[in-house]
């Protein structure tokens, strides 16, 4: 079921700069992490219930220079993007 999106950009970013849209089609409880190379959860952008729509999301805190995942996870959907810190 394709029940969310996620773009990041710009890639590569500086933590400062990078910005999250995510789609999310049905009300659901959602969590947008960042996870590192290794596996590791490093943040956690949001965690909680959204309705269905469009959001935009920035990042606080600084990365590390390197490459991530951003994983957005719903109730029924899981969607993963990478992107580059510089």
């Amino acid at each position: 079921m394709n029940d969310a999106d996620i773009t990041v950009y710009p890639v590569p970013a500086k933590s400062s700069e990078l910005k999250m849209d995510i789609s999310v089609e049905s009300a659901s409880d959602v969590r947008l992490s960042v996870f590192d190379i290794s596996g590791t959860e490093v943040a956690v952008v949001f965690a909680g219930h959204l309705s269905a729509g469009n959001y935009s999301y920035g990042l606080s805190g600084n990365l590390n220079i390197g490459v991530y995942f951003l994983r957005l996870h719903t109730g029924t959907d899981q969607k993963v993007a990478r992107f580059v810190i510089k």
